[in-house]
């Protein structure tokens, strides 16, 4: 297989992104890594939305079944007459959704399902429309599911913070340990209610202690961090694993990757590669392009560099900047696949645009020696001290060489 002749700082630089722990791909603070943002990663909004949809789905049906069945499936009642034998206390309707439209705060919801269609396919109006009657009923379950709605903007629904704050915390005092991670997060960075670190804290424990993943995971980001409580690593570390053992993709990421670097965890490739795979079968990408480089760098056991390629290729795609300067950097050697200076390039700009240091990096060391783009010292030179203001270390020392950095 061809492969192209890097400059010398271009050579070192794919090895430090794709040679492991320690190196400059690798290096990040724990807070970094723990990525717990006001706005959350777009990675765990779209699992949230996939999980709630066929939950609520499965619920909707379950809950239109024993509707329909106490009302004995024939002839059924007026509507809004009580239904006879349904068991659901407040439940005003006939089984179905018909009549006036349910009150849905955000969004108007009306169906016209009936009795004889419970074994159609459901639509998502249909869905929302019986979750909410059951919201309504006080069904912690529901409750649950119908601030998941609000909350992501789902179906007919548009995004309501406010509502879906007030629908969770229903539910979570209901019990519903399902809706205490998300209402930790909301109370924490004040999302649809005024920020209250304390009732954050609180709903964490609450949540981890029944078993949520999501709170656990933030209760583990408080301990690692110190944010709320005292930073102790070891209880950090601790909560991180029952989170990723109860299925939380972030908390599998920071595991296997503390496993992989050797950070708060003995270094372990196995560990490492078990949790990360883990985490990327969930469409973590952070995880699925830390598993291309160990494929890559043969740090896995049966490595195979077309499949460290895939993994990669998969999370840039879904806009892993990390993952894009690593695949630029392949593209650019021709490792695992032919050799292509130019839309190696294109990779290392995007991740450089997406503000990722290294990807700045990369390209200001691609501009200054003109592989797969134009030279431009002086567009290399911007790109140098954009990086160096994002935390590159390598920019920073190379700014100082050049005699335009500080001592």
């Amino acid at each position: 297989m061809r492969r192209l002749t890097l400059s010398p700082v271009l050579g070192l630089l794919l090895v430090a992104c794709l040679c492991g722990p320690g190196m400059a791909h690798a290096q990040r603070s724990t807070s970094t890594l723990l990525n717990i943002q006001r706005e959350q990663d777009e990675s765990r909004r779209q699992r949230m939305m996939s999980e709630m949809r066929q939950s609520s789905e499965t619920f909707a049906r379950r809950w239109q079944s024993g509707s329909a069945a106490g009302a004995g499936r024939s002839g059924g009642a007026a509507v809004g007459a009580p239904m006879s034998g349904s068991g659901r206390k407040g439940y005003t309707g006939t089984g179905y959704l018909g009549g006036p439209a349910v009150d849905s705060g955000p969004a108007s919801i009306e169906s016209t399902t009936t009795v004889n269609t419970l074994r159609a396919p459901m639509n998502e109006r249909e869905i929302a429309g019986l979750v909410k009657l059951a919201a309504d009923a006080g069904d912690a379950q529901a409750q649950m599911y119908y601030g998941q709605m609000l909350y992501l903007g789902y179906g007919p629904l548009q995004p309501d913070r406010v509502a879906a704050h007030a629908w969770l915390s229903k539910a979570a005092q209901a019990g519903q340990p399902g809706a205490m991670g998300l209402l930790a997060w909301m109370h924490k960075y004040g999302v649809g209610t005024a920020a209250d670190p304390q009732e954050a804290l609180r709903w964490m424990r609450t949540g981890a202690d029944k078993g949520d993943p999501y709170a656990t995971f933030l209760l583990a980001s408080a301990h690692l961090v110190g944010d709320g409580v005292p930073r102790n690593m070891p209880e950090g570390l601790s909560w991180a694993r029952r989170a990723a053992e109860r299925g939380d993709a972030h908390a599998q990421w920071f595991v296997g990757q503390s496993y992989y670097e050797g950070d708060g965890l003995p270094k372990d490739m196995l560990q490492a590669a078990q949790w990360l795979q883990r985490a990327s079968a969930q469409n973590e990408m952070n995880a699925a392009s830390t598993l291309g480089v160990m494929h890559l760098t043969g740090e896995i056991p049966g490595a195979q560099a077309a499949e460290g390629v895939k993994l990669l290729q998969r999370a840039a795609d879904a806009g892993d900047a990390k993952a894009m300067n690593n695949l630029g950097l392949v593209l650019l050697q021709g490792l695992g696949l032919p050799a292509d200076a130019a839309a190696g390039a294109r990779w290392v700009r995007q991740s450089a645009e997406k503000g990722y240091a290294y990807g700045q990096f990369t390209y200001a060391q691609l501009l200054s020696s003109g592989q797969g783009v134009p030279a431009n010292a002086a567009a290399s030179l911007q790109w140098l001290q954009r990086a160096a203001e994002a935390g590159s270390e390598e920019a920073r020392q190379q700014l100082r060489q050049m005699g335009r950095g500080s001592p």
